[in-house]
């Protein structure tokens, strides 16, 4: 049927054609002199006037106009929508009409009661997969393309989600108005971007938690790191966890602009609510890892580890601390330490953060992967087999065959294929 749609939407716009080629140029003069009111044939006139109607030619030259028929464009006009209307028949059929609408109507069809299918479509054409690391690690992953509209565009997505937080809206239309505020905001400049930053800010005080932990998120823009901080700051206290953890998770995300966070976020280390602090440690290493380092974060984080009353908490710590590149050796001590817990957490922490570091210390590796190898988690199994594939070379392993040997008949098919490409790679060598 899409098939039948367009060809006949095609064959329309052809038939179309011919009818303007047929209106306005196929009645050429072709050497014939006519009256250009009536088109009496004057070929045998001895004037310029038409011995027909009368009319009196100015020049010799008008009598060889072509003759046109602009009354029959109309017909011409109603082919050309009926064979788009035909072409666009299966796009329509699948995702309304909505989807074949220019993006300045969308955007003018916010306004209407009814807006959810007009967000939607805008949703989709504004959209774009990421690229490059992200889609490794987030396949599918989509994020907004900001020349997917004009700049004016974006201002008038933002003035329509202004007006129409001023009604009244339930949780799923606020959402909506949430996210675009925030696009809007970010994607135009001047006292617009101002404008809709202030009124996203209004959703941190919204009585659903859900809008509340969200606008933590939304609201950390590095254009405004102050007012962001002090906006956000008092969502710690919360009633909701999941409204604190939003506030942290904003707070981290404009601890990548921005130092100011930092202090608030060390100080959320102390708080009541030990998934606060998870994410509080969590977002400090964040920070580090993108460029910040200071000294007595570190030291807090390293207190942490010390002497939180959380073991979730303390990987946490771990796993902040060995972000910080200035302080790698010390942070060998405490991934050393921390492999040796009878904790599977802190195990656990220490080796991943072991697979993430870029520049590694293939001895150091050694250690931790034929130590891992038979470890009681299987996660920590995973990561050693992980660090042998990736990092360890066969002839690093010559002295410890007879283990691996051990190892090759282990249970764990990670561990197993890991072990065995090694021993194969050293027995080629033999045999060579």
């Amino acid at each position: 049927m899409d098939d039948l749609f367009r060809v006949s939407g095609f064959g329309l716009g052809v038939v179309g054609l011919w009818l303007c080629y047929w209106f306005l140029l196929a009645d050429r003069a072709k050497g014939r002199k006519r009256c250009p009111k009536c088109w009496y044939d004057m070929s045998f006139a001895d004037s310029l006037r038409c011995p027909e109607c009368g009319h009196d030619a100015k020049r010799a030259a008008d009598l060889l106009k072509t003759r046109r028929r602009f009354k029959g464009l109309w017909l011409c006009l109603l082919v050309f929508l009926t064979a788009g209307f035909l072409w666009i028949q299966p796009k329509v059929q699948q995702n309304g009409w909505v989807s074949v609408m220019p993006k300045t109507a969308l955007i003018l069809c916010l306004r209407l009661e009814d807006n959810q299918a007009f967000f939607a479509e805008l949703d989709r054409r504004t959209q774009i997969n990421v690229s490059g690391e992200f889609n490794t690690y987030f396949p599918g992953m989509l994020v907004t393309d900001p020349e997917s509209l004009y700049q004016w565009q974006w201002g008038l997505v933002g003035n329509a989600c202004v007006e129409l937080k001023k009604g009244d809206t339930d949780v799923l239309d606020r959402q909506l108005l949430l996210l675009w505020l925030h696009r809007a905001s970010t994607h135009v400049i001047g006292e617009d971007a101002e404008r809709f930053f202030r009124a996203n800010l209004s959703f941190l005080e919204d009585a659903d938690p859900g809008i509340r932990r969200a606008a933590a998120i939304f609201c950390a823009d590095a254009r405004s790191p102050e007012i962001a901080l002090e906006s956000i700051r008092p969502l710690l206290d919360d009633p909701i966890q999941q409204v604190r953890v939003g506030a942290v998770s904003g707070l981290r995300l404009l601890g990548r602009y921005s130092p100011a966070p930092v202090p608030v976020l060390v100080e959320a280390l102390k708080h009541d609510d030990g998934e606060v602090r998870v994410h509080a440690t969590a977002a400090l290493g964040s920070i580090a890892e993108h460029g910040q380092e200071p000294t007595e974060v570190f030291e807090t984080l390293v207190d942490v580890y010390r002497s939180d009353s959380e073991v979730r908490v303390q990987a946490q710590a771990l796993g902040a601390i060995c972000k910080f590149e200035s302080q790698r050796e010390r942070a060998y001590e405490f991934m050393r330490e921390a492999f040796s817990s009878t904790e599977s957490a802190l195990r656990e922490e220490a080796i991943s953060s072991l697979t993430s570091m870029d520049q590694f210390d293939e001895a150091f590796d050694l250690e931790f992967a034929l130590q891992g190898l038979n470890d009681e988690s299987p996660d920590v199994r995973f990561y050693a087999a992980w660090l042998l594939n990736e990092r360890i070379s066969t002839d690093s392993l010559r002295p410890h065959q007879e283990l691996l040997r051990e190892f090759a008949k282990s249970d764990d098919e990670d561990v197993r294929g890991a072990v065995r490409k090694h021993l194969g790679r050293m027995q080629d060598a033999i045999e060579d």
